[in-house]
């Protein structure tokens, strides 16, 4: 099985997860050295070289509540 990852601050990230809403796709990522330290960030399609930071707390949440229920 093979796993896409990014490099966050030297940090390997596997992406667990993709979802879209709106017009951002959110990922779902773990270290690959360290499954408890975890991340969610969004990217558009004009830009999929950037992921950014989510805007909120009530955001994060939101997104959050979908990657459970997917």
């Amino acid at each position: 099985m093979t796993i896409d990852y990014v490099i966050i601050d030297d940090k390997k990230y596997g992406i667990l997860k993709e979802t879209t809403y709106n017009e951002a796709t959110y990922v779902f990522l773990a270290n690959l050295n360290d499954p408890t330290d975890q991340l969610i960030k969004k990217y558009y399609e004009s830009n999929k070289e950037e992921l950014l930071p989510l805007d909120s707390d009530e955001e994060f949440n939101y997104i959050l509540t979908l990657f459970v229920e997917e």
